[in-house]
């Protein structure tokens, strides 16, 4: 009995230590794998940011002639931009190049910047009302229609007074990020949504104060329209 449970304990180390010399192979496996992949992923790391430092040496050395000539103007010319840039430079101590150059990149990210948030803008401002308005038409629920129906009133409001002081906005810095802020506040899903706001306080006040006036001009449209329809 006791040479049986001997060979069944020896057989039962035998597995645990064969257990183990498999888990140590596929630990060394995985470490091996882990290895090749932080070298492999290093190697492209590094091959991209020095293919990207090469692309920004090729670039400086291509600019730097247009560069040097732009030095060589504002440090000799005296028309009124270089007698300005000069003056801005003496107050602030930065040299003229590089104050040029600073206002140059401000301008180039002002307007990506702000051309983003026009796109954007746009793009937020019908995309998800739209979809959120297929949800409440198809939905049974009367408050999710009355939401949407009162977003694109004062969305359609707010765009005719955009056409008209549209010349005057465009030059305000950051117009367009302020208008995504505002389009975002308009479709807030809460107690603050800003559509709601602006219906009540301003929109609905309006139309009101102004609708026999509006029901009259559409009525004599619709009628110009319908008598040069039949004399066709």
């Amino acid at each position: 009995m006791r040479c049986v449970q001997k060979v069944l304990l020896d057989n039962h180390v035998s597995k645990i230590r064969k257990l183990k010399i498999w888990g140590k192979s596929v630990k060394r496996k995985f470490d091996k794998t882990h290895r090749e992949e932080r070298r492999t992923h290093t190697h492209t790391q590094t091959r991209y940011a020095n293919d990207t430092m090469d692309h920004v040496l090729k670039a400086k050395e291509a600019a730097q002639p247009h560069l040097n000539k732009l030095e060589h103007y504002l440090n000799t010319s005296t028309d009124p931009f270089a007698s300005l840039i000069a003056k801005v430079s003496e107050k602030t101590g930065v040299a003229r190049l590089h104050l040029v150059l600073g206002v140059v990149g401000i301008v180039l990210v002002y307007v990506i910047f702000d051309q983003a948030s026009r796109l954007l803008g746009g793009t937020l401002g019908f995309a998800y009302p739209a979809y959120r308005s297929f949800k409440a038409i198809e939905s049974s629920h009367k408050e999710d229609d009355t939401q949407w129906l009162v977003y694109w009133v004062v969305f359609a409001s707010f765009s005719i007074v955009e056409i008209g002081a549209d010349l005057i906005l465009f030059w305000f810095p950051f117009y367009y990020l302020a208008k995504l802020a505002f389009l975002l506040w308009c479709m807030y899903p809460g107690e603050s949504n800003g559509s709601a706001f602006i219906y009540t306080h301003v929109v609905r006040k309006f139309l009101i104060k102004h609708e026999s006036r509006i029901d009259n001009a559409a009525s004599s449209a619709h009628q110009y329209v319908a008598g040069a329809t039949k004399k066709e």
